[in-house]
Parts: C-alpha cells; sequence; structure tokens
C-alpha cells in the first residue's frame, strides 16, 4: 500500500508534468501552502480528495489519491468524474 509521502509525491510529478506548481495546487484548492505541504505527512484529507483530483485535470483519481478508503472513493466512481 502507498503511503501519504509517496502518493504526495506522485501529485507533485503529475503537476510537475502538467506545468503546475504547488502553489497553483493550493491555490486550485483554495488551502495555505503550508496546509498543502501538510498532506505529504498526513495524507490528503477527505474533504480535498475531489478538488485535487479536478485541480490535476483527472490525471489521477480520488482512488489513486486515497486507496486506503476504498469505501468512501471506489474505482467504479471514477468513471462519473472523469465524464462531468
Amino acid at each position: 500500500m502507498s503511503t501519504p509521502a509517496q502518493i504526495f509525491d506522485l501529485v507533485l510529478q503529475v503537476a510537475e508534468a502538467s506545468g503546475k506548481s504547488p502553489s497553483q495546487l493550493s491555490r486550485e484548492c483554495k488551502i495555505s501552502p503550508q496546509r498543502f505541504f501538510n498532506w505529504r505527512r498526513r495524507g490528503i484529507p477527505v474533504a480535498q480528495v475531489r478538488h485535487l483530483s479536478k485541480a490535476l485535470s483527472g490525471a489521477l483519481l480520488p482512488h489513486q489519491l486515497r486507496p486506503d478508503l476504498p469505501e468512501i472513493f471506489p474505482a467504479e466512481s471514477d468513471a462519473e468524474i472523469q465524464a462531468a
């Protein structure tokens, strides 16, 4: 299973590949950069998972951002997000 730090590093890699900085992601999620970087240690809060996925243009889906919560973010529901 992936750790919060591994998932956060993947988020940064995907963001960099799409030309977005961590500051841009934090603005799009309407949080401070400090709070954004706290996610590396604490994990992405449930309330921010869909916002972050949208800020990443769906490159990482909710079930990929929080694989530890399949009951909240099942892989089947991601098709609905991509269609929206």
